[in-house]
């Protein structure tokens, strides 16, 4: 075990190499308008009442996590499922909490410091390069951000590289008109769900199941919850 000082120079140290990333306003990528509108700080994408229809146990129990996983939570946003996963992993695993804007990457490395949450790795990502390790992850979880992608096909084959034979990959989303353009998902902040299923399967993965959608309170829209698996061979 890491003694308590060495491991708080080691956090020192890297907090003072995010803050001097360069500040930008936004960019385009895997942080969107729709994720910042699910902010902790809007009913009803409040952290307590978002857990309500969010289900974030149910989450983490689909994608086989316990003490000791290693996951990544690919554009992360403010946090919210970088948070449910470190306390289920414990500080025995580990949180890659990736996005492209040094702003909120910042943001996460301060509240893990704060919260001496060992196991959170915030990781600033490339639109086309999330910079994940190769073949260590237990499971890959994306919540409303696969549909911002591009180009979608090579950060699918680095979530590939990036998981162990067997590991699992979550995409949650709201749905779209099966009809809508692959282009349109950009512009709208859903997609299709056969639209994700295609182009996941097409990289080498395994499609699982489709869970229980969830409903956002006060709103039409629904979020389906896609799994898929890299196989064992």
């Amino acid at each position: 075990m890491i003694p308590s000082t060495l491991r708080k120079f080691c956090c020192l140290g890297l907090l003072l190499a995010v803050l001097a990333l360069p500040a930008v306003s936004v960019l385009p990528g895997l942080s969107t308008a729709a994720d910042q509108g699910a902010s902790s700080n809007a009913d009803p994408w409040e952290w307590a009442e978002r857990d309500k229809w969010q289900r974030p146990e149910e989450v983490m129990n689909d994608l086989h996590l316990r003490a000791g996983s290693q996951v990544a939570d690919v554009g992360c946003g403010d946090g919210y499922f970088t948070y449910h996963l470190a306390e289920r992993v414990g500080p025995q695993g580990r949180v890659y909490a990736e996005d492209i804007r040094p702003d909120l990457i910042r943001g996460l490395w301060h509240q893990a410091l704060n919260k001496w949450l060992v196991q959170v790795h915030p990781v600033l990502g490339e639109e086309d390069n999330p910079r994940l390790p190769r073949q260590r992850l237990d499971a890959v979880l994306l919540v409303h951000s696969y549909h911002e992608m591009r180009p979608h096909g090579a950060l699918v084959k680095s979530f590939y590289r990036a998981l162990r034979r067997g590991g699992l990959l979550g995409i949650i989303e709201f749905g779209a008109p099966e009809s809508q353009p692959r282009d349109e998902s950009y512009k709208r902040h859903r997609i299709p769900s056969s639209t994700v299923r295609g182009e996941i399967t097409t990289q080498g993965f395994e499609f699982v199941k489709r869970q229980a959608d969830f409903v956002v309170p006060g709103s039409t829209r629904e979020q389906y919850f896609l799994l898929f698996q890299k196989p064992e061979e």
